[in-house]
């Protein structure tokens, strides 16, 4: 997924929690070795928001894995 981002693709993942059961979506900006970093609908504030890798990881295959990989073009 790493170079995904660095080709400059836009990265949709999924996330999930059993407890309170929730899914949402977020767009990946940065992925880190400590973090990863997302423009999040979710987050009420203008700004990137932050969660530790391993974290997400776990959320993330709540969710199944599952990511959409957008190819921007130009017109």
């Amino acid at each position: 997924m790493i170079q995904v981002i660095n080709d400059g693709h836009i990265v949709i993942v999924l996330t999930a929690l059993y407890k309170p059961l929730s899914a949402h979506y977020r767009l990946l900006t940065a992925i880190d070795s400590d973090f990863i970093e997302f423009i999040d609908p979710a987050y009420n504030q203008k700004s990137l928001s932050h969660e530790s890798t391993e974290r997400f990881i776990k959320t993330w295959k709540n969710a199944a894995n599952i990511f959409i990989e957008v190819f921007p073009t130009d017109y």
